[in-house]
C-alpha cells in the first residue's frame, strides 16, 4: 500500500485523537507510522491531562520490540477508568504476537513444534473473536489470516481452509472501501487458500482461488510493489502444479513459464534467495514441454534449471540433492528424445554422481536414487550400442534394488523389478535371448508376489510381465509356453477391466497382436489372422478416439497381419494392408519416438518387399527409400540396433533400381549394403554371413549388368568364398548357394577373358601389390594408391557409421595410399602431372585428416592432431616444396653452371617421360578390380528413445538374388608389346647412366640433393621457429572436405582443432563461383576491351581516339568497381558467417594477436582478414593477419630469414611503370615516394628499362624488391601469369615475366621482402590438389620470405597512398621505430581505411608531398587532377572506406620478426 493511503487514515484518527483506532491499524496493517503516531498521542495525554498514558505508550513499544513470542504482560500499567476502557485493545496487542509467532515454531522440534502451533491457533481463535467484539473487521482478517497459516503448518488443512475462506471474505469487503491498502492482504489470503485446496485434492477450487489472486498479484507488481513478486510466482507455480496434476499439461507449461520469468527477474536481482525457486520451475516447465513433446524448449528449460543448480552454492545444492538429481535425469532424457545419446549418458553420470556423493556424505540413507540413475543410464548406453556399459549399470542397479527389496517392502519389490527391465531390455538388444528370457522369467515371479499383496496396484504389472515374458519364450522357439503367457496376459487385463471398469483394451489388444505373432510363427496362420483382426478392431477404436496415441498400434498390427498374408501368398491384400499401415505410421511421426520410426520403416520395407514380388518396380524403390532414410536416422544414433536393418532396405532398393534398369544406382546401394553386412558379419558370422553372400550376389548382378565385369568378379569371389565357408558349417542349407555363386563367378571370368586371374578381396590384392613392390618399387603406384585408399576410406567409412573400432586400420591404409601417391608424384616431370595425382589422391588426404581427427577425439592424445596438421600440409603447396629437389637445382648452383641445370633438366624429363612409358606397359599386365573411394554417407534426421514397455513385433523383410543368365563369350589375352617394353629399358639405362654422371656433378654444389625423395613437409618441431616472441602467434591450417570443414589453430604449446560445420569444399565451390562471376563481369570485360583499344591508339599515334577508348574504359571500370564493391561484402559476410567467426571464437582465449592463414581450396582466393566480424570490426581489426601456402612453407621462409644476416631493407630493387604502351601515372609517383626512402642504395627498373632477362640477372641485388605497374592473372594456365614488361599488349607476352620464368629462373637469395603492387598479383584459382600456383608463391620459391600482393584489380590513386604510408611505417622515422611488413601493412591499410576522412584531403594534403617527388609535369597534372575529381566524388566521405580498396592487400610469408636462435 502507497505512503499516501497510509498517511491519510492516520491523519484522520490523530485529529480525532483516536488512539485505540491508531493501535489496531498498526496490527492490522503491520504499519509502525500509525504505532508512532498513537505513542504520540498518547504521550500528549500525559503531559497536557496530567494522565498516566505515558506508560501505555512505553508499554506499545516495548511490545513491537520484544522478540519474545509474546507481547509484555499488562501488569505493572497504572489503572484507571481510560486503561480499563482501551483494555481490550491492549490484548489484541498480546493476542497478535503470540498467534504470529508461527513462524519461529515451526523450526522447533516436532512434539514442542505441535504444541506452539496449537498456541498460536488458539491466540488466533481469541483474536478473531475479539475482533469480532469490536466489530473490527481488518484485524478479524488478520486473525483469521494467521489462524489460517497456524493450521497450515499444523496440517490441518480443512482448518486452514476455513480460516481462509473468512479471511478473503472479510478482506473483499474491505477492498470495496480501501482498495491500495487491503489489495496485498486479500491476495496472500486467496493464495493461502488456493493452497488448502489443492492439498485437499480440491483442484478445480484451489484453481478458481489462484485465478482469482493473480490479477491482485499482477496489479501490485505493476504497481511497483516488488514484494509481491515471490507470490506472484508461488501462485504461477502452484497453478502449473494443479494443471498438471488435472492432466492438463498446455495450461501446466503456460502457468510455468510466466512463473519462471518472475523468478528470473527476481533471481537476477538476489540470487541467493531465488535460484532454487527457479531452478525447480524450470525443471518442471521441461517435464511439462516433454511431455506435450516440444523437446526444443524441454531441452533448454531443463538446461537452464540444471545450470541454476550449479550456480546455486555447494552447501544449498547438498541440500537440494534429490531435485539437483531429477533435473538431470530429466535433462537426460529430453537428450535421449533427440537423438544426442552423449548427451544423455553424460547427464545421467552427473546425477549418478550427485546421488553417490549424496549417499557418501550421508545426506541420504536410501540407494533408491542411485539405482534408478543407473537404470536410466543402462538404457542410454544400450540405445548407444555401448552393450557392455549398459549391462554393467543394469546389474549394478539390481544388485542395489535386491539389496533394498531385502525388506521384502511392496515399494522395494517393484523398484527391483523396474531395475530388472532394464537389464532385460540391454539382454534383448545384446540378442542374449536366454539371459532375456531368464530375466522376464524373474520380472514375472515377482510381479506374481506383488500382485497377490496388492492385486489392485501390482495385476496390471503382472500382465505387462506376461506379454514380455512370452515375446522373450517365442524367440527362443517355445512357442506353446509363449502362446500361453500371452493368452495369460489378455485373461488378466480382460478379467481387471470387468472388475474395476477401467479401460484396458490397450493393453488386451497389445497382448493379442503379440499372440497373433507366435501364432504365425506356429505356422498357424488362420489363427494369427483371426486373432491380428480381433487386435485390429481394438486398435482402430482406440485410433479414432485417439489418433496421436494409436495409430502406431494400427500400423503395427496392420504390418504383423501383412507379413502372415505374404506367408499365404496372398500379395494383393498384403499390399493393400501394408499401405494402409504406411498411411497409420505416417501419421504417428510427430512424436517420432525409436520405437515409432523403427516400425514406420519397417512397414515400407515391407511394402517394398510386396511391390517387389508385384513387379511393380517403381513403387518398391519409392517404398525401399522411404524405410532407407529412417533406418540410416536410427542406424546413426543405435547402430548395434539397426544397421542390419540399413543393409536390408539397401539391397530393396538396388533390386528396385535393377528392376527399373539403373543399375549404377542398384550399384550404389548395394555396395553400401555390402560394406554394412560385411562388419556385421565380422562380430556375428553366423547371423550375418548369408546376408553378406546375398548382397554381394546381387552387387555383381548390377556390375555385370553395367559392365563393370572387373568389380563384378571381385564381388562373386567373396560370394565364393563366404558360400564355401557356409557349406562347411550347414551343407543342407548352402550347397545350392555355393553352386549360383560359382556359376555366376565363371560366367563374369568369361566376360573377362580373365581364365586364369581370380583375384580376393582387398587385403588379397593390397598383399599383391605389396609382393610386386619388392622387384619394382614404381609397379602398380596408381593401383595400390587406389586400393589402399579404397580400404581406408571403407574403415573409416565404417567407423562413422557402423562402429568399427578400427580407426587406427583406416589410418595405416590412408597412410599407404599417400605413400604411393609420393613415389607416384615423383614419377612425373611437369607440375600439372603431378597436380593431378595429387588432386586424385585429396579426398585420401582429407580422409586421413578427418580420421587422425577422430583418433583425437577417441584417445585425447595430442600426437594424432600433430598428425593431422602433418598430413593437411602434405595436402597443400606440394609442388613449391617439391620442386626443388626435383627439378630446379639452379638456384643451388653458381652462375658459371647453369648449363649443368638444363642439362639436369632435361635428362631428368626424358628419364622420367621413359619410366612413366614403361608403367602404361606394365599397367597393361594386370587387369584388377579397383572398388570405388567414396565418403561415408551421413543422414540427418535423428531418432529418439520411447518409454513404451511392450513386447516387439517381428518385421522381416529381405530382398531377392539378383541372378542373371549366363552370357557366352571367349577369351582375348592382352598381349604385351615387347618391343616398346625393350626400347623403354634400353633408353632408361643409358639415361639413369648420363644422370647418374649429372648427379655426381650437382652434389658437388648440393650434397643434399636427392631427385628420388620427396621433399617431407615440416614437423611441428621444425615449425616452432614461426612463433617468434614478440607477439603471440598462432598459424590456421583449414581444411575443406566435401562433407564438412575445420581449422587446426597451431600456437607454439598446443593445437586447437575448430570444427566449420556450415562450411565444406562443395558451399566453398558455390562461393567460389559466385566471387569469379562477380570479378569477370560483362561490364568488366567491356573495360578491358577499351584499355587494349587505347593501348592500340597509342601505338598508332592516334591520340585523340586513344583518350576516347581510354575515357570509356574508366567509365566501364568505374561501373564494374560500384558491382565489386556491393558484392564483396555479401560474400564476405557469408565467409565470416561459416569460418571466421568460430575461429575467432576458439581463439578468443589463446591471447592470440597474430594469425597465419594457410587456407585451402576456395579459400584461396578471398581475403579473410577483411571479414566483418559480430563487433562491427574485421579481423585485421583483431590480429596481426598474414598468409602462407602451407605451414611448410612458412618454416622454411623464417629459416632463410634466419640465415640472412641483413635483415635492416636497406637495399631495394625497383621495377617502376615498365608497360610503355600503358603507363600508369600513379606508379611514377609512388615509384617516387618508395626511391625515395631508399637512396642511394636502390637499383631502379623503369619503363622499358625493365627488360626481363635484365631483372632476372640482377635479382639477386637488395633485400626489397617493389614492382608497381600492370600484371596479369591466367586463371586456366597459372603458370602463364605474369608481371608485365614491355607492353599490355599481346605483342610483347614474350617481355613479361612468367610464373613459369619465376620458378626457372629467378633465384632471390637475399630477398625479405617483394612488393607487387599491381591488379591481380595475388589471384589464385583454386583447385582440389590445392598446390596454387601464383605470382606469390613463385617468388616465395624463388627465395622471397615475403610477398605483398593484391586479390583484385586495384585503384593506382588508392595503392599509391597505402605504398607511400606502408614504406613510411615500414622503415621508420623520428620518434617512430620501424615496423615488419606485416604489421606496416596493417597500419597503412586502416590508416587508408579509416584516417583519409575525405576526397578533398587526399587533394589538397596527401598528394602535395608525393607530387614535390615527380620530375615529369605531365604526370604531376595527371595525379592532381585525379585527387580533385576524388574530391569531386567524395568532398566529405571517406573515399577508401569499402574493403574494395583495402581489402586486397595481402602479406604472405615470414612478414614478422623471426624466433631469435633459428639455426
Amino acid at each position: 500500500m502507497s505512503e499516501d493511503a497510509h498517511t491519510a487514515y492516520i491523519r484522520a484518527h490523530s485529529s480525532a485523537d483516536d488512539w485505540p483506532a491508531l493501535v489496531r491499524y498498526w496490527i492490522a496493517h503491520d504499519y509502525k507510522g500509525a504505532l508512532h503516531e498513537a505513542t504520540s498521542l498518547l504521550r500528549c495525554r500525559t503531559t497536557r491531562d496530567a494522565e498516566p498514558r505515558g506508560a501505555v505508550a512505553e508499554w506499545l513499544e516495548a511490545a513491537d520490540s520484544v522478540p519474545s513470542l509474546t507481547a509484555p504482560s499488562l501488569s505493572g500499567l497504572p489503572g484507571g477508568w481510560f486503561l480499563c476502557f482501551h483494555r481490550e485493545t491492549l490484548a489484541v496487542v498480546r493476542l497478535w504476537k503470540a498467534a504470529s509467532s508461527y513462524e519461529r515454531a515451526v523450526d522447533k522440534p516436532t512434539q514442542l513444534r505441535i504444541g506452539q502451533l496449537r498456541k498460536c491457533i488458539a491466540a488466533a481463535r481469541a483474536g478473531e473473536r475479539l475482533a469480532e467484539r469490536n466489530r473490527d473487521s481488518a484485524l478479524s482478517a488478520l486473525f483469521s489470516s494467521l489462524h489460517a497459516m497456524c493450521a497450515l503448518h499444523l496440517g490441518d488443512y480443512r482448518q486452514a481452509v476455513g480460516a481462509s475462506l473468512q479471511s478473503s471474505f472479510l478482506y473483499r469487503e474491505l477492498i470495496a472501501a480501501r482498495r491500495e491498502v487491503y489489495t496485498p492482504m486479500l491476495a496472500t489470503s486467496l493464495c493461502n487458500l488456493g493452497y488448502g485446496q489443492s492439498l485437499l485434492g480440491d483442484a478445480l477450487a484451489a484453481t478458481h482461488s489462484y485465478e482469482a489472486a493473480l490479477p491482485l498479484l499482477r496489479e501490485l507488481s505493476e504497481g511497483g510493489q516488488c514484494s509481491c513478486l515471490p507470490a506472484l510466482a508461488g501462485a504461477y507455480g502452484n497453478l502449473g502444479g494443479i494443471a498438471q496434476r488435472r492432466g492438463d499439461p498446455a495450461s501446466a507449461g503456460s502457468n510455468y513459464r510466466q512463473a519462471a520469468t518472475v523468478w528470473r527477474r527476481l533471481e537476477a536481482e538476489q540470487p541467493h534467495l531465488y535460484r532454487v525457486p527457479l531452478a525447480r520451475t524450470l525443471h518442471e516447465l521441461g517435464r511439462i514441454a516433454r511431455v506435450l513433446r516440444e523437446l526444443p524448449e524441454a531441452q533448454a528449460s531443463l538446461q537452464e534449471a540444471v545450470e541454476m543448480w550449479g550456480k546455486v552454492d555447494e552447501e544449498a545444492r547438498a541440500d537440494h540433492w534429490e531435485a539437483f538429481g531429477e533435473a538431470l535425469l530429466d535433462l537426460a532424457g529430453v537428450h535421449s528424445d533427440v537423438g544426442d545419446l552423449p548427451s544423455a549418458r553424460a547427464c545421467c553420470s552427473e546425477a549418478l554422481a550427485a546421488y553417490r556423493a549424496a549417499v557418501a556424505s550421508q545426506r541420504c540413507t536410501s540407494l533408491a536414487q542411485v539405482a534408478e540413475a543407473l537404470r536410466r543410464l543402462s538404457r542410454y548406453e544400450a540405445d548407444s550400442g555401448n552393450l557392455v556399459s549398459a549391462q554393467a549399470a543394469a546389474e549394478e542397479a539390481v544388485q542395489l534394488c535386491a539389496e533394498l527389496a531385502g525388506t521384502s517392502s511392496e515399494s522395494d519389490l517393484a523398484r527391483l523389478a523396474l531395475a530388472l527391465l532394464a537389464l532385460a531390455k540391454v539382454q534383448t538388444a545384446a540378442n542374449d535371448r536366454r539371459a532375456t528370457y531368464s530375466t522376464r522369467l524373474r520380472i514375472k515371479q515377482l510381479y506374481e508376489t506383488l500382485a497377490e499383496r496388492a492385486p489392485e496396484r501390482f495385476r496390471q504389472n503382472l500382465g505387462y510381465s506376461l506379454i514380455d515374458l512370452g515375446v522373450a519364450q517365442s524367440e527362443l522357439r517355445d512357442f506353446e509356453a509363449a502362446e500361453r503367457n500371452l493368452r495369460a496376459a489378455v485373461g488378466v487385463f480382460t478379467t481387471l477391466s470387468e472388475a474395476d471398469g477401467r479401460d484396458r483394451r490397450e493393453w488386451i489388444a497389445t497382448a493379442l497382436n503379440n499372440l497373433g505373432v507366435v501364432q504365425g510363427s506356429r505356422n498357424d496362420l488362420d489363427g494369427a489372422l483371426q486373432t491380428f483382426a480381433e487386435a485390429l478392431k481394438i486398435w482402430s477404436v482406440l485410433a479414432t478416439e485417439q489418433p496421436d496415441r494409436y495409430n502406431e498400434e494400427v500400423g503395427r498390427t496392420l504390418s504383423n497381419r501383412a507379413y502372415v498374408l505374404c506367408e499365404t501368398a496372398n500379395l494383393e491384400a498384403a499390399r493393400a494392408e501394408l499401405r494402409d499401415a504406411c498411411a497409420a505410421w505416417s501419421q504417428t511421426l510427430r512424436s517420432g519416438g525409436k520405437d515409432i520410426l523403427e516400425h514406420y520403416a519397417c512397414a515400407f520395407n515391407n511394402l517394398g518387399r510386396v511391390e517387389l514380388a508385384l513387379g511393380d518396380f517403381q513403387s518398391a524403390r519409392n517404398a525401399y527409400l522411404r524405410s532407407l532414410e529412417v533406418f540410416c536416422a536410427l542406424a546413426k544414433h543405435w547402430p548395434s540396433l539397426y544397421q542390419d536393418r540399413v543393409g536390408l532396405a539397401l539391397n530393396g532398393v538396388s533390386v528396385a533400381q535393377h528392376g527399373l534398369k539403373d543399375h549404377t544406382a542398384a550399384i550404389e546401394h548395394c555396395a553400401m549394403a555390402v560394406e554394412l553386412f560385411r562388419a556385421r558379419a565380422s562380430q556375428e558370422p553366423i547371423v550375418y554371413e548369408p546376408e553378406l553372400a546375398m548382397t554381394l550376389n546381387n552387387l555383381a548382378t548390377y556390375q555385370r549388368a553395367l559392365g563393370q565385369y572387373s568389380a563384378a568378379r571381385s564381388s562373386l569371389e567373396e560370394v565364393v568364398a563366404l558360400r564355401r565357408k557356409l557349406a562347411e558349417r550347414d551343407a543342407t542349407n548352402d550347397s545350392g548357394a555355393l553352386a549360383i555363386a560359382l556359376s555366376n563367378l565363371a560366367n563374369v571370368l568369361r566376360d573377362l577373358d580373365e581364365w586364369r586371374e581370380a583375384q580376393r578381396v582387398y587385403t588379397e590384392a593390397t598383399a599383391l601389390y605389396e609382393e610386386a613392390t619388392r622387384t619394382r618399387p614404381t609397379t602398380l603406384l596408381v593401383e595400390r594408391q587406389r586400393c589402399w585408399a579404397a580400404l581406408g576410406g571403407l574403415l573409416r567409412q565404417g567407423v562413422q557409421e557402423l562402429g568399427w573400432p578400427d580407426y587406427g586400420g583406416a589410418r595405416h591404409a590412408l597412410r599407404k595410399a599417400i605413400e604411393c601417391a609420393g613415389q607416384l608424384r615423383l614419377r612425373f616431370v611437369a607440375p600439372s602431372h603431378r597436380q593431378r595425382v595429387q588432386r586424385d589422391c585429396a579426398d585420401t588426404y582429407d580422409l586421413l585428416s578427418k580420421t587422425c581427427l577422430d583418433l583425437w577425439r577417441v584417445t585425447g592424445a595430442a600426437e594424432w592432431l600433430c598428425e593431422a596438421v602433418e598430413v593437411g600440409e602434405a595436402a597443400r603447396a606440394r609442388n613449391l616444396m617439391d620442386l626443388v629437389g626435383d627439378e630446379i637445382v639452379a638456384p643451388h648452383l653458381p652462375s658459371t653452371e647453369h648449363s649443368l641445370a638444363e642439362a639436369w633438366r632435361r635428362t631428368r624429363r626424358r628419364f622420367l617421360q621413359a619410366e612413366q612409358r614403361l608403367h602404361e606397359i606394365e599397367q597393361r599386365k594386370v587387369e584388377v578390380g579397383l572398388p570405388y573411394v567414396g565418403e561415408a554417407h551421413y543422414w540427418s534426421q535423428p531418432g529418439r528413445e520411447s518409454d513404451v514397455m511392450t513386447g516387439s513385433c517381428p518385421e522381416t523383410t529381405s530382398a531377392g538374388k539378383g541372378r542373371g543368365p549366363a552370357k557366352a563369350g571367349k577369351a582375348i589375352g592382352m598381349r604385351v608389346q615387347h618391343v616398346a617394353e625393350e626400347e623403354c629399358q634400353r633408353l632408361l639405362a643409358e639415361l639413369a647412366h648420363n644422370q647418374a654422371e649429372l648427379l655426381e656433378r650437382i652434389r658437388a654444389f648440393h650434397p643434399e640433393f636427392d631427385p628420388d625423395r620427396p621433399t617431407p613437409p615440416a614437423s611441428l618441431a621444425e615449425a616452432s621457429v614461426v612463433f617468434p616472441a614478440d607477439r603471440p602467434t598462432a598459424v590456421v591450417q583449414f581444411t575443406l572436405t566435401r562433407d564438412t570443414a575445420f581449422a587446426l589453430v597451431i600456437t607454439k604449446e598446443n593445437i586447437l582443432p575448430v570444427a566449420l560445420p556450415d562450411l565444406n569444399e562443395n558451399r566453398g565451390a558455390a562461393l567460389e563461383e559466385r566471387w569469379f562471376e562477380a570479378y569477370y563481369s560483362d561490364v568488366r570485360r567491356q573495360s578491358e576491351a577499351a584499355g587494349r583499344q587505347a593501348a592500340e591508339a597509342r601505338r598508332a599515334g592516334e591520340w585523340s581516339q586513344a583518350e576516347v577508348m581510354e575515357a570509356r574504359s574508366q567509365q566501364f571500370r568505374r561501373e564494374w568497381r560500384e558491382q565489386w564493391m556491393r558484392v564483396v561484402p555479401q560474400l564476405l559476410a557469408d565467409v565470416s558467417v561459416t569460418a571466421i567467426e568460430p575461429l575467432c571464437e576458439a581463439v578468443a582465449g589463446l591471447g592470440v594477436g597474430r594469425l597465419v592463414l594457410c587456407p585451402h581450396r576456395a579459400l584461396h582466393i578471398l581475403p579473410l582478414h577483411a571479414c566483418r566480424l559480430k563487433d562491427g570490426g574485421c579481423l585485421a581489426d583483431q590480429f596481426e593477419v598474414l598468409y602462407a601456402p602451407s605451414l611448410s612453407m612458412l618454416t622454411l621462409c623464417a629459416k632463410r630469414r634466419a640465415r640472412r644476416p641483413d635483415a635492416q631493407l636497406r637495399r631495394l630493387l625497383l621495377v617502376q611503370n615498365p608497360a610503355a604502351d600503358a603507363p600508369l601515372a600513379f606508379a611514377e609517383l609512388e615509384g617516387a615516394g618508395v626511391a625515395a626512402r631508399f637512396k642511394p642504395e636502390l637499383q631502379c627498373y623503369h619503363g622499358r628499362e625493365a627488360q626481363k632477362d635484365v631483372l632476372l640477372r640482377e635479382s639477386e641485388f637488395g633485400e626489397v624488391w617493389h614492382y608497381c605497374g600492370h600484371a596479369t592473372f591466367c586463371p586456366d594456365e597459372p603458370l602463364r601469369s605474369a608481371l608485365v614488361l614491355g607492353g599490355v599488349s599481346d605483342m610483347f607476352a614474350g617481355q613479361w615475366m612468367t610464373l613459369s620464368d619465376i620458378f626457372a629462373r629467378l633465384y632471390l637469395p637475399q630477398n625479405a621482402l617483394t612488393v607487387l603492387n599491381a591488379c591481380e598479383t595475388g589471384m589464385v584459382r583454386p583447385e582440389r590438389a590445392d598446390d596454387c600456383s601464383s605470382l606469390p608463391t613463385g617468388f616465395l620459391y624463388a627465395g622471397a620470405t615475403c610477398v605483398i600482393s593484391t586479390l583484385w584489380s586495384v585503384e593506382d590513386l588508392s595503392s599509391a597512398l597505402l605504398m607511400d604510408r606502408f614504406y613510411r611505417l615500414l622503415k621508420g622515422g623520428p620518434g617512430a621505430n620501424p615496423l615488419a611488413p606485416a604489421a606496416a601493412l596493417r597500419g597503412a591499410t586502416r590508416w587508408l581505411r579509416d584516417e583519409i576522412h575525405s576526397g578533398a584531403e587526399v587533394s589538397e594534403e596527401l598528394l602535395p608531398p608525393l607530387l614535390a617527388l615527380v620530375e615529369d609535369e605531365r604526370v604531376r597534372k595527371r595525379c592532381a587532377d585525379a585527387g580533385k575529381e576524388l574530391a569531386g566524388r567524395f568532398p566529405d566521405t571517406p573515399p577508401f572506406a569499402s574493403p574494395v580498396d583495402w581489402g586486397p592487400y595481402v602479406c604472405t610469408g615470414m612478414g614478422y620478426p623471426v624466433c631469435p636462435g633459428v639455426p
